[in-house]
């Protein structure tokens, strides 16, 4: 439980620069036996209040759902991808991901406090029902009951969907369980009521993006308005002139619009390196696990590669051939 809150402008002063796998190490040294520097105690202690922080946010209903993640290691020369593999996450993600949420969670709060008609927020709403239908039957296949009337009983569902003879599985529904959920989209404060403003997967009353600036226009208008409300810079122009809420209201759509497209081009860049990775490394065959049943296709992943693909299924006339679940 977060005890008490301050908002300050700093500077961070950076003891070492740590890859994810450098941290983790100092993480799987415990007790400090192989690791004893002061960094390395702090990365521990990071490490162990992150997962307070996350047996908490899953005790409110937070979601730990699944996405494939994809990396290619590419020929210098030509940029052609020479290699393929599921991203792995170790707890040092999980850690760093863990203060992210935290310290968007607490400035969602403070910018909604304070502009309540300038805030930038994120909203992800809890999907219909109708949309867990095809999860809850193939899980139901497989014996397992998944319970959606909320996020907490999802997500402890999830967390007891495990076959001790398909290890993967369980990361399968969870992907499942990802393709059920609606996008997550950027608003105004001032367009939504205070009890319609939660982010449904991780089971936030209220949240913004607040971490990376560096990368996302969203953030640099929260690190703007979180300045200008402790005091340090004054507040943009742009932002307490007239008609302020409806342009933030449209600069929300327009984020939203290009999230979407950023969205779009990864994944067809995904696909196209992938496209051309088999296309110069062909494989005769290759394990491949069922994602979601079409008519006249399948959605599958290959999990030794961490890609998806979508397999038309033709008779051999050249007709297409029709699925049933």
């Amino acid at each position: 439980t977060v005890l008490e809150r301050n908002f300050e402008k700093t500077v961070i002063r950076s003891r070492q620069a740590l890859t994810y796998h450098q941290a983790q190490a100092m993480i799987d040294d415990a007790d400090g036996s192989i690791n004893r520097s002061a960094v390395a105690a702090s990365v521990r202690r990071l490490a162990k209040i992150a997962r307070t922080l996350r047996a908490n946010r899953k005790a409110a209903g937070s979601l730990e759902l699944a996405s494939p993640e994809v990396r290619f290691k590419m020929e210098e020369e030509s940029d052609a991808p020479t290699d393929v593999g599921a991203y792995a996450l170790v707890e040092a993600n999980a850690t760093v991901e863990e203060f992210m949420l935290l310290a968007n969670v607490q400035v969602a709060a403070k910018l909604a406090e304070r502009y309540p008609a300038l805030a930038l927020l994120r909203h992800h709403p809890a999907p219909p029902p109708e949309r867990f239908e095809q999860l809850v039957a193939h899980a139901a296949r497989r014996d397992h009951a998944i319970d959606v009337s909320s996020s907490k009983n999802l997500a402890d569902s999830l967390d007891g969907a495990v076959d001790a003879d398909d290890p993967y599985l369980n990361k399968l529904l969870r992907i499942a369980a990802t393709r059920c959920m609606a996008p997550a989209k950027y608003f105004c404060a001032r367009d939504r009521a205070a009890g319609d403003r939660g982010h449904y997967g991780l089971a936030a009353s209220v949240y913004t993006h607040f971490t990376s600036p560096i990368r996302r226009y969203a953030d640099v208008v929260a690190h703007r308005l979180l300045a200008a409300s402790i005091g340090r810079e004054a507040l943009p122009p742009a932002f307490s002139a007239p008609g302020a809420s409806a342009a933030l209201g449209d600069l929300a759509e327009s984020l939203n619009r290009r999230t979407l497209n950023a969205q779009r081009a990864g994944r067809k860049s995904v696909a196209l390196h992938t496209r051309l990775f088999f296309r110069d490394h062909p494989r005769p065959d290759c394990p491949a696990r069922v994602l979601a049943v079409h008519p006249e296709r399948l959605d599958l992943l290959l999990p030794d590669y961490g890609v998806e693909l979508s397999l038309r299924l033709v008779e051999r006339g050249g007709e297409p051939l029709a699925v049933d679940d």
